[in-house]
């Protein structure tokens, strides 16, 4: 790749962020805007954040369980390796 190519693929990359940032600041920006709605839409939002927070706690906890697990079981697996003289 010469470095026309590569100057291009970098303007064009760097360009299609700064649209996006835009894009998503402006979107942003109106949805912010828009009224909340009544108490019942308000109380229906705030169950759906409150389950999806319970949600997100539960896989958290389970992905903590299953992280250590593997961390101990790699530390253990490496270990073994350097019992036969293997560099790792």
């Amino acid at each position: 790749m010469n470095s026309m190519t590569q100057s291009s693929v970098l303007l064009y990359t760097t360009l299609a962020g700064l649209i996006t940032l835009t894009f998503s600041g402006v979107l942003t920006w109106y949805l912010l805007k828009l009224p909340t709605g009544n108490d019942r839409m308000r109380d229906i939002a705030n169950a759906i954040k409150t389950g999806a927070n319970a949600y997100l706690i539960k896989q958290y906890k389970v992905l903590a369980v299953i992280a250590a697990l593997l961390f101990f079981f790699l530390g253990y697996f490496f270990k073994s390796f350097k019992k036969f003289g293997m560099r790792v």
